[in-house]
């Protein structure tokens, strides 16, 4: 049986099998295409993404001035660093080409959910 648990902490995967309890990798706590839970990084991400790239890379210990110059020349590129990294942070089920694809395909979205990740009660 797989379930979700999720209290303020990041959403885990675990699966019961008897009275064994095995923790698996951890789920985005918003999904790609939620950018509206949290109205703020929605609006920033929509308008001015640059604050929210840069804001995210300094809340993930990066340089927030260098990413912001490096998306005014290749947008989608810092924000695939950035999700990547906050995805190995809380380790986040998934991988590299999931990462590009919504990166590179959506990148206003990628950068909204990572920012609403790093504002979740585990990230503080």
């Amino acid at each position: 049986m797989r379930s979700s648990f999720s209290s303020g902490q990041p959403a885990l995967n675990f699966c019961r099998h008897g009275g064994l309890q095995i923790t698996m990798s951890n789920v985005w706590t918003n999904g790609t295409f939620d950018c509206c839970s949290n109205m703020g990084n929605c609006c920033c991400g929509t308008f001015c993404w640059p604050c929210q790239v840069y804001s995210n890379a300094e809340k993930l210990e990066e340089s927030g001035i260098l990413c912001c110059l490096l998306g005014c020349v290749l947008p989608c590129i810092p924000v695939f660093m950035l999700r990547s990294k906050t995805r190995e942070k809380f380790d986040i089920e998934g991988n590299t080409m999931e990462d590009a694809g919504c990166s590179f395909c959506c990148t206003c979205c990628a950068s909204v959910q990572t920012a609403n990740e790093l504002d979740a009660p585990h990230a503080n």
